[in-house]
């Protein structure tokens, strides 16, 4: 059951990783400028998320 969970618990991890392989590859395309700004809002929000995540990882461990 714990090992169903953790591999559950990353998946949501993979998906932003896959993302930004996808936006790294299209970023030439883009202006300097603009691709950089994504980058950081992108960045922040994973960070966010990561943040949150882990709050819900030590909910479900404490229980």
């Amino acid at each position: 059951i714990y090992l169903a969970l953790f591999k559950y618990r990353h998946r949501p991890i993979v998906l932003p990783l896959l993302y930004l392989k996808n936006m790294i590859s299209k970023a030439h395309k883009l202006p300097r400028i603009l691709s950089a700004l994504l980058g950081t809002v992108f960045t922040s929000f994973l960070i966010i998320f990561f943040i949150k995540y882990l709050f819900i990882c030590e909910k479900y461990f404490v229980i």
